[in-house]
């Protein structure tokens, strides 16, 4: 791919981005869960060698070349090592991955609500090298602990410069000032909604709900049912479409912002994690029926129903076309 088509597939490419950016503080973690103990290596450079040995067998998945992955992050010893018999950028987009790089050097500890990125001298060479390798963009990452006014405008001027030195170098920069969702004074920011369901096969009705559902909050996260969960709930020939494909028809409806698959019949465990300001779900039952309600206004969250479209429903379209 040359830089032009890179830039069309980020453009225009329906898919994701993949992280394969572990540096070496949470390398040890990425490996564990791969069942791969501490005891497996004794120096940094064999820790770093097994990390890669996971990387190139994800490279070379059929699953990964199939047009779903758009684009991945590297880390600066990935990018410099080999997969498929190439450097490992020239094997993704051989693939038709688009390859960034991940230039922060960590982040500082908290002040004034914020977490800045470490000081990185280096960049320029450091993108010169990505650059001669085909590499397309960059990845940094600073961290927004509250809805502190002093600490949000650093991290995002920071984030800002560091960018225009990317691109002063010929790469086209990924700013992320990440917020954290945790946060304690999270209700300043923006208002997260949160709805779940399985989304078989997608029809109007659905995208009136999201809609409706996006209308809440400033931010919508869309929870899908995994494979089995689906078999589970809706039997036996269910779902006619697979979790990837159900999550990728989410992910480019403009009323959905993030989109996350959960392997449980209920999703009582993300709720806790993200602590959406407002639980949303479609039907004509109370919210006391609502799971996960009683999670949700613990916490001083709300829980809202809206209204189904009617004459709607994926069971009935399932029916329909099995029938004929």
């Amino acid at each position: 791919m040359t830089f032009d088509d890179m830039k069309a597939r980020i453009a225009e490419g329906q898919g994701f981005i993949a992280a394969l950016d572990q540096s070496g503080g949470s390398t040890p973690k990425a490996l564990k869960g791969y069942g791969v103990a501490d005891d497996a290596w004794t120096t940094e450079d064999e820790m770093f060698g097994l990390i890669h040995e996971m990387r190139q067998r994800i490279i070379e998945s059929p699953c990964f070349g199939n047009g779903k992955v758009i684009g991945a992050i590297l880390f600066e010893k990935t990018m410099e090592g080999q997969s498929g018999g190439k450097s490992v950028p020239a094997r993704l987009k051989e693939r038709g991955i688009v390859p960034f790089l991940k230039v922060d050097k960590g982040i500082e500890d908290e002040r004034d609500g914020a977490q800045l990125m470490k000081p990185n001298p280096g960049l320029e060479d450091m993108c010169n090298r990505a650059r001669e390798l085909g590499v397309f963009g960059t990845k940094m990452r600073s961290v927004i602990k509250s809805a502190n006014p002093v600490g949000i405008k650093e991290a995002v001027r920071q984030q800002f410069a560091e960018g225009a030195r990317i691109l002063s170098c010929g790469l086209v920069p990924m700013l992320e000032p990440e917020y954290d969702i945790t946060a304690a004074d999270r209700a300043e920011g923006e208002k997260i909604v949160f709805t779940n369901g399985c989304f078989d096969i997608l029809h109007a009705g659905h995208v009136t709900y999201l809609e409706q559902a996006r209308a809440q909050g400033d931010r919508l996260i869309v929870a899908v049912n995994d494979d089995a969960s689906v078999s589970r709930l809706k039997g036996p020939g269910r779902p006619i479409n697979s979790v990837d494909r159900r999550m990728a028809v989410l992910a480019g409806l403009g009323a959905v912002d993030w989109v996350v698959c959960f392997p449980e019949d209920t999703p009582e465990n993300l709720l806790a994690q993200v602590k959406p300001d407002i639980l949303v779900k479609g039907g004509d039952y109370g919210v006391d029926q609502v799971v996960g309600a009683d999670l949700v206004t613990a916490y001083g969250g709300i829980v809202k129903v809206l209204g189904l479209v009617e004459n709607s429903s994926t069971t009935a379209i399932v029916e329909k076309i099995r029938s004929r």
